[in-house]
């Protein structure tokens, strides 16, 4: 009669003779082992590993049983089996990549903000004949002002304008108007004869007669030729240029010239009369404090009467394009 003994397989133990043959039934050890219909999870390789290694200690019952009805071939895999099960190791957890914080981005290039150019100093007149000096430059200026006037105006300029030192005071007085102020003693015209007037009543404003005064001298300057006199300008430059130097400002006394012309063109435009009320020692100042608080040179343009300003400002903005 066969010898019958349990054989384990990986489902479990079944029941063989000593032929090898199979009584075809088997007998699970634990239910967790039984071959399931359903299709198998897919699992990563940890997972399988895991589940392996379980499976092996959940049948160690069975291989103490196995290992005493073995042969000593059998016995000799078993232990092959065991040492390699004891090699395996398990895989470490894989570390996700540290993230790189982003660069902080560059920091803006400072903005140095440049300088205006200053304006071109005025190119010498071709074929201009010799200057004389500083000192004796007053003949030579009131001739070529003259030149630049009809007839009839030509006695009136040398009743105006003073007769020394022409050239310096030109220079000092529009070293002055750039900076808004006024200095009449330094200037190139005799004062200015009549009286300031103001009109009675509740809101009183300067007289016709009292504007009329400026008449003659805004007559003579707009009867001057634009263009001759920027030609004039440019001829004397260098003694105007000597004459600027005398005074030890810095810069160069075009740029100054034309900042004087740019303070007489930002007088405001008016179509009347400004109205005046009194201040201290009898005087009298503008109602309107954005008037009052204009510059000094600005203020006196608007006494001159707005028919005044209105020409003047247009001579003004013709000879300073034929100037720059």
């Amino acid at each position: 009669m066969p010898c019958i003994k349990p054989v384990m397989n990986l489902y479990g133990f079944v029941w063989s003779d000593s032929h090898g043959n199979h009584d075809g039934f088997a007998m699970y050890a634990y239910e967790q082992d039984r071959p399931r219909t359903t299709p198998p999870r897919h699992r990563s390789s940890v997972a399988t590993v895991v589940v392996l290694l379980l499976g092996i200690a959940l049948a160690g019952g069975g291989l103490r049983y196995y290992l005493g009805h073995t042969s000593d071939g059998e016995r000799q895999q078993l232990d092959a089996l065991k040492s390699m099960v004891g090699k395996v190791a398990l895989p470490a957890p894989a570390t996700p990549p540290a993230k790189a914080e982003p660069a902080p981005p560059p920091a803006p290039a400072p903005v140095t903000a440049r300088p205006a150019p200053s304006p071109a100093e005025p190119a010498p007149v071709a074929d201009e004949e010799p200057l004389p000096g500083l000192d004796a430059s007053d003949d030579a200026v009131q001739s070529a002002l003259a030149s630049l006037l009809p007839a009839k105006s030509q006695t009136l300029l040398s009743t105006l304008l003073v007769s020394d030192q022409l050239l310096r005071r030109f220079v000092a007085f529009t070293n002055n108007l750039a900076a808004g102020k006024l200095d009449h003693k330094s200037g190139p015209f005799k004062s200015i004869k009549g009286k300031f007037g103001v009109t009675p009543g509740k809101a009183p404003t300067m007289t016709e007669a009292g504007q009329s005064r400026y008449n003659v001298y805004v007559d003579l300057i707009t009867a001057m030729d634009a263009h001759g006199c920027a030609t004039l300008y440019k001829h004397f430059y260098p003694l105007l240029s000597a004459a600027f130097g005398e005074l030890g400002e810095p810069g160069k006394f075009h740029a100054i010239f034309l900042r004087a012309l740019q303070v007489l063109l930002d007088t405001p435009d008016l179509t009347q009369a400004p109205t005046l009320v009194a201040a201290d020692k009898g005087l009298y100042k503008f109602a309107d404090p954005k008037l009052e608080a204009l510059p000094a040179a600005q203020k006196q343009l608007l006494r001159m009467g707005w028919e005044n300003v209105s020409h003047l400002k247009i001579w003004l903005r013709q000879f300073r394009t034929a100037v720059q």
